[in-house]
């Protein structure tokens, strides 16, 4: 499982772990990695709702047909696929509270794994507090890159104001635009684990 950051790995090994004990300890940070990333996902599709703000996936999932757009006004099309934005919104945040709970029930396992696996408690502890430490930094990492996504989408959402922002039936933003760049938390990642 490949894992944001190498580092705790390799501060792991230097206790003289063997490779399937580290294959045990390399899928506990994985699962929590991915439970921490769902967490802020979720908080992240939250925030958009709140906000009246849509992610791409979201506009481009629901776009109108010339079909449907035909015979109405330009107010009833953009409520009409305000209404459709918003039900799809929802729909993946309810899809992400179940895949939460699945991770969760993931990394249950998986400590379960590696205590099994791990009979010094001293390493164990060790572990599970280095695992603490990693699920910190990958939850800055997604809310940071999150937070730059939603300000990005939120600029070009409402720069018209009002609640459906500027965004209409004719302007969807395309899948492939431009969006914000995130380095910073891989480049981070050494120093992070060097300090601790």
């Amino acid at each position: 499982m490949r894992l944001l950051s190498i580092h705790p790995v390799k501060h792991l090994q230097e206790y003289g772990m063997v490779q399937e004990d580290l294959e045990v300890v390399r899928m506990y940070l994985g699962c929590t990695e991915k439970l921490k990333h769902g967490e802020q996902k979720l908080n992240f599709l939250k925030r958009c709702r709140q906000n009246n703000v849509f992610p791409n996936f979201v506009l481009t999932g629901t776009t109108l047909s010339k079909r449907v757009m035909r015979g109405r006004g330009p107010r009833q099309i953009m409520n009409l696929q305000w209404t459709r934005r918003n039900r799809a919104l929802n729909f993946h945040i309810h899809e992400s509270y179940n895949t939460i709970s699945e991770l969760k029930d993931n990394f249950d396992n998986a400590r379960r794994d590696l205590q099994r696996r791990i009979r010094n408690q001293m390493l164990f502890q060790e572990i599970l507090t280095t695992g603490e430490r990693y699920g910190d930094f990958v939850t800055d990492y997604y809310k940071e890159k999150l937070h730059e996504t939603y300000n990005w989408l939120f600029t070009r959402q409402h720069r018209g104001g009002g609640r459906h922002g500027s965004i209409t039936a004719d302007e969807p933003i395309a899948v492939g635009e431009t969006k914000p760049h995130h380095t910073g938390a891989y480049s981070s990642a050494h120093l992070y684990w060097s300090l601790q």
